[in-house]
């Protein structure tokens, strides 16, 4: 039962999500394309910018849900909201938005042995639309320079 002094990091998906630490190495296993950025930013600026999925307005219990249910995409995630913290030209939103629908492909790929057929087919649409969302909406937070 949850109760009223019941906080967001007692739900039950928190404790069994990956931290930005682990994806970073499971992107570098990977070889996701970073665009440099873990070499670019310190730990605690990482640290400070990955939220897993979702914008920063998204209601913390809805991005923590969204990242359990697609855990197998959140190295890409991690280097996506580096991405967004460095910021930069509308061109490069528009390529950081391409990083990461190619980076979430590599990763179901890499991972389609935990996906029946028609599971892994589901989470592909699920990159395609995540990748419209971020180009539809995410210029709002992009950090322009």
């Amino acid at each position: 039962m949850i109760s009223m002094k019941t906080t967001i990091s007692d739900l039950f998906f928190l404790n069994r999500l990956p931290s930005w630490k682990e994806l970073k190495v499971e992107a570098i296993r990977l070889k996701l394309d970073c665009n440099g950025v873990f070499t670019k930013l310190t730990d605690k600026e990482i640290e400070e910018n990955f939220n897993y999925i979702g914008p920063d307005r998204l209601p913390e219990i809805i991005r923590l849900a969204l990242s359990y249910l697609h855990k197998t995409v959140l190295p890409a995630v991690l280097i996506h909201d580096l991405d967004f913290y460095i910021g930069g030209s509308e061109d490069e939103f528009h390529r950081a938005n391409r990083r990461l629908k190619d980076n979430m492909f590599i990763c179901l790929k890499a991972n389609r042995r935990d996906f029946s057929f028609i599971g892994y087919h589901i989470e592909r649409w699920h990159v395609r639309k995540a990748y419209a969302l971020c180009e539809k909406y995410g210029y709002v937070g992009w950090h322009k320079k």
